[in-house]
């Protein structure tokens, strides 16, 4: 990644015990924002990607090679939203918050699973219209790659969240909230963590 873009983000003070996983999910923002504002309008506005309407197509197949594009830069901008801001105290006061996000914005194992199948099937669909019609439509296969490029960042950011539970800064966040909270079981969860 871009060097410049390593003098210009700098880990706020309280994740600066994971900031190397912080930076690391920061870089993959980065590039998920360009994705985003650059590489799917540049694919969907390619004069071959409008082939689609032109051709008689079931409007299953047109939908399922439609919505390559339309989950492709939903995902994008989502998490390019999310790991972004990751400095912004007012979106996560602390590192849980942060966590927390991550973890309700769909980046698990099953759900990239899910993704991966759903793009096989339009990618078979694709695979049906070329076959079909004889020729291939450059923008439809820009947009598979791009959303294959996408899955796979986003299980680096499922991994760098798995290493981001099991950090000190973690298991410390979690037992301030039980702490604050009044619970009568912290003293378990301090031993669970190994923080007496």
């Amino acid at each position: 990644m871009n060097t410049d873009n390593k003098k210009s983000f700098t880990v706020r003070e309280d994740f600066k015990p994971v900031e190397e996983e912080i930076y690391r999910l920061y870089m993959i923002g980065e590039r998920l924002k360009e994705f985003d504002l650059e590489r799917w309008s540049y694919l969907k506005n390619m004069e071959d990607f409008n082939k689609i309407y032109s051709l008689s197509l079931e409007d299953e197949t047109k939908s399922a090679i439609e919505r390559i594009y339309e989950d492709g830069r939903a995902i994008a901008h989502d998490l390019w939203q999310v790991l972004l801001s990751v400095n912004i105290r007012e979106i996560y006061p602390d590192f849980l918050s942060f966590i927390k996000r991550l973890d309700s914005n769909c980046i698990d194992e099953d759900n990239i699973q899910l993704l991966k199948l759903e793009l096989k099937k339009r990618k078979e669909s694709y695979e049906d219209l070329k076959s079909y019609y004889g020729f291939s439509i450059r923008a439809i296969e820009g947009m598979i790659l791009l959303f294959e490029q996408q899955l796979k960042y986003m299980e680096n950011i499922c991994e760098t969240v798995q290493q981001l539970k099991s950090s000190e800064l973690y298991r410390k966040s979690c037992v301030e909230v039980f702490s604050t909270s009044g619970s009568g079981f912290v003293d378990k969860i301090k031993k669970i963590f190994r923080l007496e």
